[in-house]
């Protein structure tokens, strides 16, 4: 089925993991030959990836104002521009509603919205308060375990959710990611920001077992590498963390971009974010956090078994030591990638299906 030419689509992007899931999809939506008009809007959040991949967009704050953007702003937008249809990334509903009020607005004008849910949990970028006037028409979820959890959490709102599966993590299952090697050990903490209190405080600078983590961490990786040519220790920041603290000496910040990093290190240490888990596709040595302290951070685990999890510190030594020397930390368990492809196909087909009437 093909997509209407007479109809007017609005492509808008936000949040960095919203990004990463639509590219591909955009990407592939330019190159067709019976595209519509086609308006594709990109917050600055995102504004880097897009050009990267030399996506043509309109900047969000040049064409209507700084983020974040009202829902009246987005009502008049909606309607001058005479918008038919609106595929879009879902936020969170605390620091910046720039997102949440486009679906709203959307939905007052009756203007289908299709919304891609990128991740396992965040369930609470759909409502505000206790109505859910952030839910898209229709959702496009990774897999039948977030597809059930949305039902039980929307109990019966009107919405439509497809599981398509997520077109970057089929990106990433299809790239050749080794590079890293040697006796030189690459180590990157890749940090998240604690929404659950909405702090938005890095896990890597709270408290574990007394002591900030990071402190802990950096102690015990440099004794354990320190008569082995040593090891490279750098913490990668999320764009919604905040208050960066003091780093332990020989840590630095990691700015490279992500492919880069993905690319170069050998051990990927997290919590449950999507970098980890894109991490693991790739291939890396991947050790997740479970501590006690870390219990209600998230509002739903991630339902994949990837990497391998640390519960104490006193664990972390040796699972790292023991992971290292099973083998080249290049070449994980990919497994998990064949659930993954054909994850853009799936997600254009959900917008033929609606934009596939002529007039």
């Amino acid at each position: 089925m093909a997509l209407s030419v007479n109809k007017k689509l609005l492509l808008y992007v936000q949040d960095q993991g919203g990004a990463k899931f639509t590219t591909p999809v955009i990407k592939t939506l330019f190159h067709k030959e019976d595209i519509p008009n086609v308006l594709l809007i990109v917050h600055p959040l995102s504004e880097s990836l897009f050009q990267k991949n030399e996506i043509p967009f309109v900047s969000l704050k040049e064409l209507i104002g700084n983020p974040p953007v009202s829902i009246d702003d987005w009502t008049k937008f909606l309607r001058s521009e005479r918008i038919d249809y609106i595929f879009c990334t879902t936020s969170s509903p605390y620091l910046d509603l720039t997102n949440s009020h486009l679906i709203f607005s959307g939905k007052k004008l009756g203007i289908p919205v299709i919304g891609v849910f990128d991740h396992w949990k965040g369930f609470d970028r759909f409502f505000r308060e206790e109505s859910p006037d952030f839910l898209p028409d229709h959702i496009c979820c990774i897999d039948d375990f977030s597809r059930q959890r949305l039902l039980e959490i929307l109990d019966g709102q009107a919405a439509e959710i497809h599981t398509v599966g997520h077109p970057h993590l089929e990106e990433i299952c299809r790239e050749d990611w080794s590079g890293a090697g040697g006796e030189f050990k690459r180590i990157l903490l890749v940090s998240q920001p604690n929404t659950a209190d909405r702090s938005f405080k890095g896990i890597f600078f709270s408290k574990v077992e007394g002591y900030r983590l990071i402190d802990r961490l950096t102690d015990l990786i440099s004794s354990l590498f320190s008569g082995e040519g040593g090891a490279e220790i750098r913490i990668r920041m999320h764009p919604k963390e905040r208050c960066p603290e003091s780093l332990p000496l020989g840590v630095e910040y990691d700015h490279q971009s992500w492919n880069q990093s993905l690319r170069e290190n050998q051990v990927f240490i997290g919590f449950d974010s999507m970098a980890l888990v894109e991490a693991y596709l790739a291939g890396k040595f991947c050790i997740r956090l479970g501590f006690p302290e870390f219990k209600n951070i998230s509002d739903n685990s991630i339902p994949l078994r990837f990497g391998v999890e640390v519960r104490e510190l006193a664990e972390f030594a040796r699972v790292i030591e023991e992971g290292l020397a099973a083998g080249d930390p290049k070449t994980g368990d990919r497994k998990l990638c064949a659930e993954f492809f054909g994850s853009t196909d799936r997600v254009l087909a959900v917008l033929e299906r609606l934009m596939g009437q002529s007039g």
